[in-house]
């Protein structure tokens, strides 16, 4: 009896040896993570800004609002200090068609009293070219936003604070790839910075 148990688990054993030294089984395969091309961050070098009175509350939201249906000239915007930075995620140069009429930057600003409003503004039909920049294989481009005015030239839409508190800021920009008919639109994610009354 004892001689039967032996070589059973002799049996066992044999069975088994192949098994060992697998790996275990591991679940469904994962997907590796493809990067975009080309990626759009927007970086806050300020992160407080002081809200004068001449911008602040109901009045103001109430001066705009009467100025753009008459197409009055907005009051100016704000200034801040930020910097778009699009990164090449690739392992070739590319080149972007930057500034002119080829490229805009759209600010949306987000928050309690946050205006975004068109600028009733006149300009040239004449078409203004960009200037060809290349961003080499892993480096960034910046590009500085030094105030809540944005769209076409930079001029055509305009955005405000006008209350204390957390606000957002988001980017996005449009443009042209070399070489390639269609437009590359970039987006970013929203950035907190404060408002607070002077």
């Amino acid at each position: 009896m004892r001689t039967l148990t032996t070589l059973a688990l002799l049996a066992a054993l044999l069975l088994a040896l192949p098994l060992l030294g697998q790996a275990p089984a591991s679940g469904p395969a994962t997907q590796p993570v493809v990067k975009e091309a080309l990626t759009a961050t927007l970086v806050a070098k300020k992160d407080t800004y002081t809200l004068t009175a001449d911008y602040a509350g109901k009045e103001f939201r109430d001066r705009v609002a009467q100025a753009q249906p008459e197409g009055k000239e907005l009051p100016a915007v704000q200034k801040v200090d930020f910097v778009l930075r699009i990164t090449n995620n690739t392992d070739a140069s590319i080149v972007l068609m930057i500034g002119g009429d080829q490229s805009r930057i759209e600010l949306t600003l987000a928050g309690e009293g946050a205006l975004n409003v068109d600028n009733p503004v006149m300009m040239t039909m004449d078409y203004r070219m960009g200037a060809p920049t290349k961003i080499a294989p892993g480096k960034a481009l910046e590009l500085p936003i030094t105030s809540l005015a944005s769209g076409a030239r930079g001029v055509s839409n305009h955005a405000y604070f006008t209350e204390a508190g957390e606000h957002t800021l988001a980017a996005k920009l449009t443009t042209q790839r070399e070489g390639d008919d269609q437009q590359t639109e970039l987006k970013t994610e929203p950035v907190k910075f404060k408002v607070v009354k002077q």
